[in-house]
């Protein structure tokens, strides 16, 4: 099957809306800060402590993960130097994380942080060179969209089980295991942070998928208003992968470079989206949110790549977020106070066998 790939430019505003993603940085860092000592004997009989991070983004997710690794680290060795690498696609989001991340550190003496624009389902660092490696809010893209699909992304719910997806996704993850068992030296430590689903979705998590299945409806109309109908290939599917506890579980635990050490599901706080507050007048204000983020420059660069000119892209956008999503939440919550809802992720710590 031939895959398809679009060329993501990241919105200027993600930081803005990234809490979510943060929240998953903050678990990372708990994980750390609760087995400070594995971390620090990384770098108990070492001079120097080499840290990948794998999706870096624009880098504000990245402090509260190093922070929390040069503080377990540091007491035990003071002269230990950090040779921090951050990774992502995008040449542009690179840049800017190295320079956030550096400002982030400041505090502290003998770091050193470089990044590289290369995908992470190939080895990105030099074999076996890599201590502690990393992903925030990452692994659930996809190399490719593998089929086009109902939903804007792949979320495994009851119904919606696609095996060309289901079979990907596992592709996926193990060529990014892979690839993190030639960086690794042998017992260095991998630590995952993202989106997942209870094997039994939670009332919360159906919400969500709704919201999913009404943004895809949002963005058809938007496109029809515009007379853009003829580029839904163009965004009308995220290479984005949503699986179940039990199965995430299961494909990592069969890895044969890595043991699993620990699998935790978490929940946290999720605001998709456009959000409405009730006034007191009775009007909806609109409130805008999260998906603004991400979906953004996605949708923004889908239509740059299929020709579309720069002013029928803004009119899209505009329309899309103006019109369409509100009316997506109003179908979704109804005139009430709009929907605050939560959203499920696990967090993995795998060692290097």
């Amino acid at each position: 099957m031939k895959k398809e790939s679009t060329t993501i430019s990241m919105s200027d505003e993600y930081g803005k809306y990234a809490s979510v993603q943060r929240q998953w940085a903050n678990a990372v860092a708990l994980l750390i800060s609760s087995h400070k000592a594995t971390f620090a004997n990384l770098c108990s009989s070492s001079p120097k402590l080499t840290i990948l991070d794998l999706g870096c983004a624009d880098g504000e997710n990245a402090i509260p993960v190093l922070t929390q690794l040069l503080e377990a680290v540091r007491p035990c060795n003071p002269t230990c130097k950090f040779e921090i690498h951050l990774d992502d696609t995008l040449d542009e989001s690179v840049k800017r994380a190295v320079d956030r991340v550096k400002g982030g550190l400041s505090a502290y003496t003998g770091v050193e942080v470089s990044g590289v624009a290369k995908s992470f389902y190939a080895p990105v660092f030099e074999a076996e060179g890599v201590d502690v490696a990393y992903s925030v809010a990452s692994t659930h893209w996809l190399s490719h969209v593998p089929a086009k699909h109902p939903l804007c992304m792949y979320v495994s719910a009851e119904g919606y089980r696609d095996p060309v997806w289901e079979d990907a996704a596992q592709k996926d993850i193990m060529t990014f295991l892979e690839s993190r068992a030639k960086e690794l030296r042998k017992g260095g430590r991998l630590l995952i942070s993202t989106v997942g689903l209870h094997d039994k979705p939670t009332e919360q998590e159906e919400i969500s998928i709704q919201f999913y299945k009404g943004f895809r409806g949002a963005i058809e109309d938007a496109l029809k208003v515009t007379g853009l109908e003829k580029h839904i290939d163009a965004v009308g599917t995220f290479p984005i992968y949503v699986g179940h506890e039990s199965r995430m579980k299961e494909i990592y635990s069969k890895s044969p470079w890595f043991d699993l050490v620990s699998f935790e599901m978490i929940v946290i706080d999720y605001v998709p989206g456009l959000t409405f507050k009730t006034q007191a007048d009775g009007n909806m204000e609109i409130c805008k949110g999260y998906t603004k983020g991400w979906t953004y420059g996605f949708l923004k660069s889908g239509l740059e790549c299929a020709g579309v000119p720069g002013e029928k892209v803004q009119e899209f956008l505009s329309n899309l977020y103006d019109v369409q999503v509100p009316k997506c939440y109003r179908t979704l919550s109804g005139q009430g106070s709009g929907v605050h809802t939560k959203i499920s992720a696990y967090v993995l710590h795998l060692v290097r066998k």
